[in-house]
């Protein structure tokens, strides 16, 4: 058990589940094709946080409404019901990202790279299995940012090519030659399809960059809360002789600095090799 009161359960009983947990998706898919659908939507769309925003809103305008901190009734004779946002309302914490989840899976891979791997140094080891933790959502993090890279340069190309058919057809206007109007047409239908692909790239962009931004986030709140349980851990079993030197000031600094800036890492490191790309191409 690592870092009590992080993972109470006094909420887990009243707060609903995290919607992109996989047994609440399989539950609400059902084997439908619809429901199955709907949770790909969801996913993409964050369409579940709906609720809490919803609910917020209406917290937000009676708080506008609110007469002297006295419930009031409408014409209708109905009571006023005053909505409260709680933490019950938020989701609970995803089941693979839980502090004990995350501690427990942190040291197996270490102990299991220690057993493997005895010749390496313990930098190494410690960095390998940060990768082998956060692999599983850093990894699509990186190619949702290809997706939309991709997105974001083609979007240009076809703008400079929608200009050009345009150009052309104005041209091809001017003449007003009957030997012009099959190319007018073929024109004008190459400038509808990248209109049609402006369009469809522009949505491209926008699902996948909040998608990376999403996954880049959460593999830093992995990094970031495996570390800490590790720290707190480690910390716990040191031996008078292990603790000479380690003040609460050190420890501190591991818990507050170092671990958010493996967190910083994370949400900013796809930009090493995609900032470059954008730049070349």
């Amino acid at each position: 058990m690592c870092l009590p009161g992080i993972e109470d359960d006094h909420a887990a009983s009243s707060s609903p589940p995290w919607p992109e947990d996989d047994d609440v998706v399989a539950a609400n898919n059902n084997s439908s094709l619809s429901s199955y659908i709907s949770s790909i939507y969801s996913r993409w769309t964050y369409s579940y946080m709906n609720r809490i925003f919803q609910k917020g809103a209406l917290q937000r305008n009676n708080n506008k409404k609110k007469p002297n901190s006295v419930e009031t009734t409408t014409t209708t004779s109905q009571q006023v019901v005053h909505v409260v946002l709680t933490q019950e309302d938020l989701y609970q914490t995803p089941r693979s990202e839980k502090a004990t989840v995350l501690n427990d899976k942190f040291w197996a891979l270490y102990n299991t790279n220690n057993e493997q791997q005895q010749q390496q140094t313990k930098n190494n080891n410690f960095r390998q299995t940060l990768w082998m933790l956060v692999k599983p959502v850093f990894v699509p993090a990186g190619f949702c940012q290809l997706v939309a890279l991709t997105a974001q340069l083609a979007i240009p190309m076809c703008v400079m090519k929608l200009l050009q058919e345009i150009e052309q057809q104005i041209e091809a206007g001017d003449n007003n030659n009957s030997d012009n109007n099959d190319t007018t047409n073929n024109q004008s239908i190459i400038g509808y399809v990248m209109a049609v692909c402006i369009f469809l790239l522009s949505i491209i962009n926008a699902l996948f960059t909040h998608r990376y931004q999403f996954l880049a986030y959460e593999s830093g709140i992995i990094l970031r809360s495996a570390v800490t349980c590790a720290i707190y851990q480690h910390s716990l079993k040191l031996d008078p002789q292990g603790m000479t030197g380690l003040t609460s000031g050190v420890v501190t600094n591991l818990v507050a600095t170092d671990t958010q800036k493996l967190f910083e890492v994370m949400h900013d490191g796809h930009q090493i090799w995609s900032c470059p790309l954008a730049i070349v191409v």
